[in-house]
């Protein structure tokens, strides 16, 4: 085992993973006093809109900051021309915010003219707010990206503990002025525009101001297909919280929202140490090293030792700390957390397989992977949470985030054979179900 390559990987996801955890924390940190300044219905609308952020922000990023790190570690612009690649790309995105902005003013009246009660004056207010929202997501990501490809940990993390903090702090201001799901969106247009008034500056610094549309166009063929992806990983994602609206009500869409905020700990853990091993393994992998599935199992091997422990964990200590965490209110949501923590172990052997899909560019699997287990989870949501509610909505996330994991090891071997070692993954397996049924059964 390479310990260099081993240490990098691991001191990259410690280092990623305060950040993430910061950056996630206005619904993750923060749940604990959210829950006590929000009802249930006003914390369900917050997971709503939280869909409706992460769809606009797939048509307005186009997988750009995948194809900005991409780019860099193929060597494929001089310094020069690297420069107006993140330059067009960037005023691209404004370009598409702006038509999206007029698009829906013309819709609104539309709408209106033939008196539909569809674009309210609320909906209307919420929607351009969300929009600005998207835009700094997006701004702030590629950002970040940009400090990923150059493997300089620290000062992701550092962006992250900064935007953390003003968006805790502007988020809590807005929502102790009028608790409801409103000020949340307030809170967090102020917290994002404050942060990239401090990191915009540094990354405009690397633009090369010449406008060209062929380096649009070479992003948008990498990101295409991860634009699907996107898409069907939203739906994939999110139909169990957009069928709880339509199918039950917004109440017990809060009572899942909680849990599902919760079980995201893991999914954090899990994106953080994504975020470090797949610029490591496409550094690895464009040196030809003889000894590259070597090092990519040695990594997987630690990973999964960790990944089981932090898991079990989990498992355990949800049912103690969830109540004293969250309002009286939300105690209903305890029960939904031991499954949607299982879907989310599960769902993370996809970024076992998933950088090879990116690092030989074929990214139009992508899709057949997300959509396969996407209309999964739509077909048994549907079902469960018809007959037994939103534990139900639970469980068929389990099932497709299984089919997500298996189809992307069935693809990814296709263009990049590993040896996998198959044995410690299933061992992996067999010790966090005896765990998941052991604390369901007796702990919950």
């Amino acid at each position: 085992m390479s310990d260099n390559f081993v240490s990098r990987v691991f001191k990259g996801h410690i280092v990623y993973f305060l950040g993430e955890v910061l950056s996630k924390a206005p619904l993750l940190i923060l749940t604990p006093i959210f829950t006590r300044l929000l009802s249930t219905t006003e914390y369900g609308k917050i997971g709503y809109y939280q869909v409706i952020i992460n769809v606009l922000m797939i048509f307005i990023g186009y997988g750009f900051s995948s194809a900005q790190i991409m780019s860099y570690y193929d060597n494929e612009y001089e310094v020069n021309e690297f420069g107006s690649y993140i330059y067009s790309n960037n005023l691209f995105q404004v370009i598409i915010f702006t038509s999206f902005t007029l698009l829906g003013f013309l819709l609104m009246g539309i709408f209106k003219v033939f008196g539909s009660n569809f674009f309210t004056d609320n909906n209307v207010w919420v929607y351009w707010l969300l929009s600005i929202i998207v835009l700094s997501k997006v701004l702030s990501e590629n950002i970040t990206s940009h400090y990923k490809m150059r493997q300089e940990y620290t000062a992701v993390s550092l962006m992250k503990i900064i935007l953390f903090t003003i968006l805790a702090l502007s988020s809590l201001g807005c929502l102790l002025i009028k608790g409801n799901a409103q000020a949340w969106i307030i809170g967090n247009i102020i917290g994002y525009i404050v942060s990239l008034l401090i990191y915009l500056p540094k990354y405009i610094n690397t633009f090369n101001w010449k406008f060209s549309f062929k380096y649009v166009k070479s992003a948008l063929l990498f990101g295409w297909p991860i634009i699907m992806h996107l898409l069907l990983s939203i739906m994939h994602s999110s139909i169990d919280r957009i069928m709880l609206k339509d199918l039950i009500s917004f109440d017990i869409l809060g009572f899942y929202t909680v849990a599902f905020t919760f079980s995201s700990v893991l999914q954090v853990f899990i994106l953080s140490f994504n975020q470090v091993y797949q610029p490591i393994f496409y550094q690895l992998m464009s040196s030809k090293d003889s000894r590259a599935e070597f090092e990519i199992k040695s990594v997987i091997r630690v990973w999964l030792l960790v990944l089981t422990i932090v898991t079990i964990i989990f498992l355990i200590l949800g049912k103690s700390l969830l109540p004293f965490l969250i309002g009286e209110e939300f105690y209903d949501a305890v029960p939904l957390f031991p499954p949607l923590l299982l879907s989310v172990y599960f769902g993370s052997f996809y970024y076992f397989f998933s950088p090879t899909f990116f690092f030989f560019k074929k990214t139009t699997a992508l899709p057949i992977v997300t959509g396969a287990s996407a209309f999964v989870n739509i077909v048994l949501n549907y079902y469960f949470i018809k007959h037994i509610g939103a534990i139900g909505a639970a469980y068929s996330t389990i099932i497709s985030h299984v089919v997500l994991s298996f189809i992307s090891l069935m693809l990814s071997n296709m263009y990049y054979k590993v040896n996998w070692d198959y044995k410690w993954i299933f061992i992996s397996i067999a010790v966090v179900m005896i765990a998941y049924i052991f604390v369901s059964k007796y702990i919950y």
